[in-house]
């Protein structure tokens, strides 16, 4: 795997953080979570010279996904969707309304899955409580996470919305997230940046 970049674009009404990750060498890109604003995604990235591979989704709340079907209509490239929400993919309303209709290419991702796509190897780590098919994405080699709403910077996900769970969200990040080495790099949903070491401290995990 060679270097890698990324690239971070707030949309959306709530300022939702999408991701656009690739290999500087072979110029391969990941979309993490195209929350809004498909036109204003993809001019961004037209300006930075990559062919976009994939698209990763979270988990499935409609601020994490609302642009998605401009995208994957855009790009033509499989969609990855942790499991346990492929149910919540169907139109839903309230704060942000999204859809998306699934395609025979898309992929259902589960816990542990390794996958290689843009050039880089990315593990899923199923971390359900925000929603059930809560995921985030690891990428071991560079020490970066994408944590999506489970993990924000000195804080986590939401848990009273249908589907959450506030025992399971923190047992989650607890087991799954801060037993990570501790100069990961966490990169959220929304707001700003963290490492895994800064939040054991928050947490206060001692291992």
């Amino acid at each position: 795997m060679g270097e890698i970049e990324i690239r971070c674009a707030r949309v959306g009404m709530i300022q939702t953080n999408c991701y656009i990750v690739y290999d500087k060498e072979i110029r391969q890109a990941v979309i993490v979570d195209p929350g809004d604003q498909a036109d204003y995604l993809e001019e961004c990235i037209g300006k930075m010279d990559v062919r976009v591979s994939a698209v990763l989704l979270t988990h499935g709340h409609g601020d994490h996904f609302k642009g998605l079907t401009g995208i994957r209509d855009y790009y033509q490239v499989p969609v990855y969707i942790p499991a346990d929400d492929a149910y919540r993919m169907k139109y839903q309303g309230g704060f942000v309304e999204a859809s998306y209709e699934i395609r025979p290419d898309d992929v259902m991702v589960h816990d542990g899955d390794r996958f290689t796509v843009g050039g880089m190897d990315f593990e899923a780590i199923h971390t359900p409580g925000h929603t059930e098919g809560g995921t985030c994405y690891y990428l071991k080699e560079n020490g970066i996470l994408f944590s999506g709403d489970t993990l924000f910077r000195h804080s986590w996900g939401r848990t009273d919305f249908a589907g959450g769970d506030e025992l399971q969200l923190f047992r989650s990040i607890r087991e799954k997230l801060l037993t990570l080495p501790e100069d990961t790099v966490v990169l959220p949903g929304h707001e700003g940046t963290t490492t895994i070491g800064e939040e054991r401290m928050v947490h206060g995990y001692k291992g």
